[in-house]
């Protein structure tokens, strides 16, 4: 399960950014039930990038951002239930390690 994680610097606290990955990976397992399987944790992979927040765009302005990108096939959400929870779980991880000044501004996709 490949995840990219894209944030502009400064969106979230320094641990945050060291955290994010096992964070929005955790999440998504424990929607699927496949929390704390010793198996499948290790297919989990991906990266992090930090952008320079003048490189982040949100209604074609400068804006901070966070967005993370989850390539699986279509069934691995079978219902609406599961997607919502793909999509609510770790938008809630990620709104945790965020700084202080920082605002949500884009609501979800689901």
């Amino acid at each position: 399960m490949p995840i990219s994680i894209q944030l502009s610097r400064g969106l979230l606290t320094a641990a945050g950014e060291r955290e994010v990955f096992s964070r929005i990976s955790d999440a998504l397992l424990q929607v699927h039930g496949l929390g704390g399987n010793a198996f499948l944790a290790p297919t989990v992979i991906g990266h992090v990038d930090i952008y320079p927040e003048e490189h982040s765009y949100a209604g074609g302005k400068p804006q901070s951002l966070a967005v993370i990108e989850v390539k699986v096939p279509s069934a691995t959400f079978p219902d609406q239930s599961v997607k919502a929870a793909s999509s609510r779980r770790p938008r809630t991880s990620l709104m945790s390690s965020r700084r202080a000044n920082t605002r949500e501004t884009v609501p979800s996709s689901t």
